[in-house]
């Protein structure tokens, strides 16, 4: 009997620990980008909330909050190289979490300075998943930019 109750205990624990860290799916917004796009001295500019309730330090991140799917998938056409990806908030301390469309995995906290995250990351055709956080629990509105 204490062997089933264990059983029973975990199949309730094991789905919440399987969801403690962002999954790879479509994001919550998805973007054709082409390398026409990114012609010009001006970045592109994408409006998100920034944070959400899953702690990347659980994730084996030095830390941030970030929502479970991506805020924006970039559908990447003829793009082959290095992309800056970056956030500005004047509210907050951002972070950006990065699964570019070869599985390379990228993170940053505070490059850019003033608390933004700046991460150089190198693409090809494919998904390209960005998950836009904060550092501490809150949320704030932020804007992802791609140059």
């Amino acid at each position: 009997m204490r062997n089933f109750i264990l059983i029973a205990g975990l199949l309730f624990v094991l789905p919440t620990i399987a969801t403690a860290c962002p999954v790879i799916a479509e994001g919550v917004r998805t973007v054709e980008l082409a390398e026409g796009d990114l012609i010009g001295d001006e970045p592109l500019g994408y409006p998100v909330v920034a944070g959400g309730d899953i702690d990347l330090s659980q994730c084996g991140y030095p830390g941030g909050f970030v929502i479970e799917r991506p805020d924006y998938s970039f559908q990447i056409l003829d793009i082959d190289g290095d992309l800056l990806v970056s956030v500005t908030s004047p509210g907050c301390d951002t972070v950006l979490l990065v699964n570019a469309p070869d599985g390379e995995w990228y993170f940053d906290d505070d490059t850019a300075g003033d608390l933004q995250p700046q991460l150089l990351v190198d693409v090809a055709p494919g998904r390209l998943d960005i998950w836009v956080g904060t550092f501490g629990a809150e949320t704030c509105e932020a804007e992802l930019t791609l140059f």
